[in-house]
């Protein structure tokens, strides 16, 4: 049903959030680089998120060209604010 659904969500939610507290003070603990640390972040965040978009969506397209310019800056300022 859509209720078992939706708190299905919520406990996947729950653990990933707490998993990556967990493993962020693990390896920051263990003289992992802050920035690396987020990099690969990053990263594998790409990787997971593109792989579950293709399965469900079919690969993505390209933005249009008029908007290509707007869309890498506002992919650098989001990177910027990361290393904030």
């Amino acid at each position: 049903s859509s209720t078992a659904k939706a708190h299905g969500a919520l406990l996947v939610a729950a653990l990933i959030y707490s998993g990556h507290n967990i493993l962020a003070a693990r390896c920051l603990r263990e003289g992992v680089s802050p920035i690396g640390f987020s990099v690969l972040r990053e990263l594998a965040s790409i990787a997971l998120l593109y792989g579950w978009a293709a399965a469900l969506e079919g690969p993505p397209s390209l933005p249009l060209r008029a908007h290509r310019a707007r869309f890498a800056l506002l992919g650098a300022l989001l990177a910027a604010f990361q290393l904030c």
